[in-house]
């Protein structure tokens, strides 16, 4: 995370975004019309990990950043149950599900891998010597 400036140079938070982008483009061509409580819930479950981590960015706390990726991360698994359930209501077919899935697995995996980060010693001292920088007007 050294030399990371804005959230949306995270790796995560870039994962997150194209998961979103292919979980909604997915849902609104594939099953709007329906299912509708499943289309809305999968939008938000999708939309809500990447948001979680820019939130967390923001509290600018390793522990706290750290939390918000864990609800985050709950996020990416509510929509990865979602996807199943698609899947099993035919609205989707196992190879669209399959392709979802990697970007799913390659997201949770960034997210994951930013909590630990989040959760060690380096967080800490990169906090710290960003709190001891001046401020800039």
């Amino acid at each position: 995370m050294a030399g990371v400036t804005r959230f949306e140079e995270l790796h995560a938070w870039q994962l997150c975004t194209e998961l979103e982008a292919l979980v909604c483009e997915l849902a609104d061509t594939e099953w709007r019309g329906r299912d509708s409580a499943l289309h809305a819930q999968i939008r938000k479950s999708a939309s809500s990990a990447p948001a979680l981590i820019a939130e967390g960015w923001g509290r600018f706390n390793p522990a706290d950043f750290a939390n918000y990726v864990r609800m985050a991360k709950g996020s990416l698994n509510e929509t990865k149950s979602h996807l199943r359930s698609a899947r099993c209501q035919g609205l989707i077919t196992e190879a669209t599900l399959l392709r979802v899935l990697d970007m799913f697995y390659r997201a949770i995996g960034a997210t994951s891998a930013l909590g630990r980060y989040l959760r060690s010693p380096q967080a800490h001292r990169f906090i710290e010597t960003i709190r001891a920088r001046p401020e800039r007007s």
